[in-house]
């Protein structure tokens, strides 16, 4: 019941729950979704022409930090954050949902190659692609139909996405705020997983579901800085169990997880599943229903939906 999108063609093909689709460059890299915990500083640094002798380490130095440019087909802003330990924060700041509204990759640079070589991992594909900084302190990356497992581009093309560096504190802070929020869905996601397998793990074990976070034995917090946890027992607690994340924040959606106990052919086992609110809220959603008629699928209740 847990489920589980990349930028070029990895920024050409993103996979699009969303209203608009993003052709070109963010198609190609945004084919697959990650989640990683976000902490990256968003100084911008000043953007200069990068010479044929540039090293790594100022090739680097150049790329790090906040980049703002337009898709020419789709007409859809993209920024992209680059970090000093290789990830790659891909932002869509027309998401009014900060979960949604970011993507996370791992990128390598080759600065001896004229162009130079950037390749993107997002969820396990790489893609390929070409990069330089222009002459007046733009960066350009190659878009076109590029993807994962295609070869890498020899030139530029019309297709290719310019990028602006970011330097407006108000722009920069938005971001921050929409990773920070990102990062802390993503806890969430997380703390109810693991507490989900732990009840399926303790009702083999015992009679009934654990009615405390303590009794369940994996070190989580009841609280954090974002999110509020509670285990809220079921009838003779033998049958079924929920669990919630209550946000904290204003910006976060909240969380509610369900196991449940089912006979399939003839066998007792448990099931779970996540539901996420569909639009930030400090209200869990309500329980979500439980399988009829030896089913093994959990409903999310109205106003909610199982997480990806």
């Amino acid at each position: 019941m847990f489920m589980n999108k990349s930028i070029l063609m990895l920024l050409a093909q993103f996979s699009v729950p969303k209203t608009w689709m993003v052709s070109s460059l963010i198609l190609g890299l945004l084919s697959s979704t990650s989640t990683h915990a976000i902490a990256i500083p968003l100084t911008v640094p000043l953007i200069t022409q990068a010479s044929s002798t540039a090293t790594p380490n100022t090739v680097t130095q150049k790329l790090v930090g906040a980049w703002q440019g337009t898709d020419q087909l789709s007409d859809a802003s993209i920024t992209l954050i680059f970090t000093t330990d290789g990830k790659l924060h891909i932002f869509y700041p027309s998401f009014s949902t900060p979960s949604d509204a970011i993507e996370e990759a791992e990128y390598q640079i080759n600065s001896t190659t004229q162009p130079m070589q950037l390749d993107v991992v997002l969820d396990g594909d790489t893609t390929l692609t070409i990069f330089e900084f222009t002459a007046d302190g733009q960066l350009r990356i190659e878009g076109g139909t590029i993807g994962p497992g295609q070869f890498r581009p020899s030139a530029f093309t019309p297709d290719a996405i310019l990028f602006q560096p970011i330097s407006d504190p108000s722009q920069l802070a938005e971001i921050e705020r929409q990773l920070t929020a990102k990062r802390s869905a993503t806890e969430a996601k997380q703390y109810l997983g693991s507490m989900s397998r732990a009840q399926q793990a303790y009702r083999l074990e015992y009679p009934n579901f654990a009615t405390t976070i303590e009794e369940l034995g994996i070190g989580l917090n009841s609280e954090t800085e974002n999110y509020r946890y509670q285990i809220l027992p079921q009838g003779d607690r033998t049958q079924s169990v929920i669990i919630t994340a209550q946000a904290k924040n204003p910006d976060l959606k909240s969380y509610t997880a369900a196991v449940f106990v089912v006979k399939i052919d003839d066998y007792d086992t448990t099931i779970a599943t996540i539901c996420e609110s569909e639009q930030p809220s400090s209200i869990p959603p309500a329980i979500p229903i439980s399988p009829k008629n030896n089913e093994s699928d959990i409903q999310c209740a109205p106003g909610s939906q199982p997480i990806e």
